[in-house]
């Protein structure tokens, strides 16, 4: 029989850099990004809850001003990601949780949905995340499209063992102290298994490539498959933009 936990989906509004709150503060289509996500993540079927979870800096304050009134916000009494994401998990007592970033806005709530499911079929896992067949985990790229899921009581124990000091995300931890966890992996979906996919150049860049997105599909921005198509189009142009200009400086006489 399948094991069925509490799962609870926290869209992870942690934000550690002035950065992160102008990203999660900016406008698509009349609503800010982070709204975005969190529309996605209540639309996913396999989880008991959504919420929405920050830190206790007053700079986050603005985190309780752009999420929607009819999701909950939880203000960690913590200064990381790794602290306020257990503490989160404490607060709801989820067996399990789902974490969001609550930074790009093209989260597919059937991806969500796939990974609860898989996690809902296997009993040995204390982390379960996507991974590319390069074998690079999608929990550590920074186009945040994808989910991962955690096993709550394994977390919170080795939190508190471990997580003293530790200034990264959950997922982070989980990978920086791999061998304690067991780890399990999907697969990425085909689409989204390709190079183009990697870091670009810079915030503004990914900006770029954001608004083209939403210009382009408008209210369809959680079709994972037709963002892929579109962020492949941006990389594949933006880089070969970027290769004439290295060749045409390298032309410049001296």
């Amino acid at each position: 029989m399948a094991w069925m936990p509490r799962t609870i989906c926290f869209v992870d509004a942690c934000y550690t850099t002035p950065q992160a709150r102008c990203q999660a503060a900016r406008r698509l289509g009349g609503k800010p990004v982070l709204e975005w996500i969190v529309r996605a993540a209540t639309d996913a079927q396999r989880v008991d809850g959504v919420v929405v979870i920050t830190s206790d800096d007053p700079a986050n304050e603005l985190v309780d001003k752009i999420v929607p009134p009819d999701v909950p916000v939880f203000r960690a009494f913590g200064t990381t990601p790794l602290e306020c994401f257990v503490a989160g998990i404490e607060r709801f007592s989820a067996e399990a949780a789902v974490r969001v970033a609550g930074t790009w806005p093209f989260v597919d709530s059937v991806l969500l949905d796939n990974l609860v499911l898989k996690a809902e079929q296997v009993v040995d896992a204390d982390f379960i995340g996507y991974c590319g067949s390069d074998n690079n985990p999608a929990a550590l790229a920074r186009i945040g499209l994808l989910p991962e899921w955690y096993r709550g009581s394994s977390l919170r124990r080795a939190a508190r063992r471990l997580g003293a000091g530790f200034s990264g995300n959950p997922a982070e931890f989980i990978y920086n102290f791999e061998k304690r966890f067991r780890i399990r992996h999907l697969p990425l979906p085909a689409e989204l298994d390709v190079t183009e996919l990697d870091p670009l150049c810079s915030p503004q860049d990914a900006w770029d490539m954001t608004e083209t997105i939403f210009e382009t599909l408008g209210p369809d921005v959680h079709n994972w498959r037709r963002v892929v198509r579109v962020i492949i189009d941006f990389c594949r142009h933006h880089q070969l933009h970027r290769h004439s200009s290295v060749k045409a400086r390298s032309l410049e006489p001296e």
